[in-house]
């Protein structure tokens, strides 16, 4: 019984190369650049909770809105929920969804 409950705990806390960015180092990158979530949030039409669900949980427009104010790629923060830019997709890609986000700072 131990075995299995350390087998998922590994297996939910195991922060490997799929994984992604930890969600620390993703608000640091944002702090990094002089700003905040919430400002980032507000700047792009999204409440500051959204902001921070976007750090682990699929939320498309926050997370393309993190990923184009840091200068990377969706993948490379999130690869469990965006396709390698080079991968085909049946959906909206990482790149087509980033022009979508500009186009609403335009508009704004």
């Amino acid at each position: 019984m131990v075995f299995v409950f350390e087998h998922r705990l590994k297996k939910r806390w195991d922060l490997s190369a799929e994984e992604g960015w930890h969600r620390a180092d993703i608000i640091a990158a944002v702090r990094k650049r002089g700003t905040t979530l919430a400002a980032l949030g507000r700047k792009t039409g999204l409440s500051p909770k959204s902001m921070h669900w976007a750090l682990g949980k699929r939320h498309p427009r926050a997370n393309l809105a993190i990923a184009a104010f840091l200068g990377v790629d969706p993948h490379e923060i999130w690869p469990r929920f965006f396709p390698p830019t080079d991968a085909p997709s049946g959906g909206q890609t990482s790149a087509g969804a980033s022009s979508c986000l500009s186009s609403d700072h335009k508009a704004a």
